[in-house]
């Protein structure tokens, strides 16, 4: 594995205990099988405040990713969000339509100064997605490997933060 991967995987490592720490044990995760290691998910089916039934039993994830089309990805991205089996729906028929002001922009949790939290839809293979998708660079913050790994863990927190408060009514 060269450095690139190396400094991925211990990013990638210190983001996941983060996450942990705010959701508890992820219920699966997928480790990366490429040379490069960039492919990685985690998800969690009832992490602390989360009703599935309220998000049609959808489950919450995040991970890196090579490349989506779909939302403008040309390389490797983070993302984080809800991701659902198809045929299903995120909203099971729920009004108003929080969905689109998800995908609008919503403000970030607890007050914090920035950009909007924005999430993008997408039909996805085999689950339908929403999700929040950005360039490691865009969320990668810090002068060591693991405050980097930190700044991913914020972020994913402050996606799943918005889904809590801006996300389908309870």
């Amino acid at each position: 594995m060269g450095e690139a991967s190396t400094a991925l995987e211990v990013i990638r490592a210190r983001a996941s205990e983060y996450v942990a720490q705010v959701l508890g044990p992820p219920d699966g995760e997928e480790r990366p099988r490429d040379r490069y290691a960039i492919a990685y998910s985690a998800r969690w089916q009832r992490p602390p405040d989360f009703d599935p039934s309220r998000w049609n039993d959808a489950w919450f994830d995040w991970g890196t990713g090579r490349m989506n089309r779909e939302v403008g990805m040309s390389g490797v991205y983070v993302y984080a969000g809800l991701s659902i089996d198809k045929p299903g729906a995120f909203d099971a028929g729920a009004a108003p339509d929080w969905q689109a002001d998800l995908e609008r922009g919503v403000p970030a949790p607890n007050g914090a100064a920035g950009e909007p939290v924005v999430f993008r839809s997408w039909p996805g293979a085999r689950a339908r997605r929403l999700r929040r998708v950005a360039l490691p660079q865009d969320v990668v913050r810090g002068s060591t490997l693991e405050a980097q790994g930190d700044s991913v863990g914020r972020w994913v927190e402050e996606t799943y933060r918005a889904l809590l408060a801006h996300g389908a009514p309870r």
